[in-house]
């Protein structure tokens, strides 16, 4: 949840995508939903099987809708972040 809030104040200037690599362990796909559901036009999700790292990250990736992205799972400054358009978020 941090990685997200933290990126929440951009507003629409920020496209956060939640890629689910098949979590099963804990509360993520609920997570990921409570937010889109909540933030629909900032937030999108993709629940996808288990694929690893690499496959989490392209598919973020392919389905950010500006051609640059800042991909993170961990909690950055809102100046960090500032200067990319798209922000994608794994778990």
């Amino acid at each position: 949840r941090n990685c997200i809030e933290s990126l929440l104040p951009g507003g629409e200037e920020v496209e956060i995508i939640i890629v689910d690599d098949g979590s099963t362990k804990d509360r993520t796909p609920q997570i990921a939903d409570e937010y889109a559901a909540k933030y629909p036009t900032i937030v999108k999700v993709v629940h996808q099987e288990n694929g690893g790292h690499g496959e989490a990250v392209n598919t973020g990736l392919k389905n950010s809708t500006v051609p640059a992205a800042f991909i993170s799972s961990i909690k950055f400054p809102a100046s960090v972040f500032s200067r990319f358009t798209t922000t994608a978020a794994f778990f």
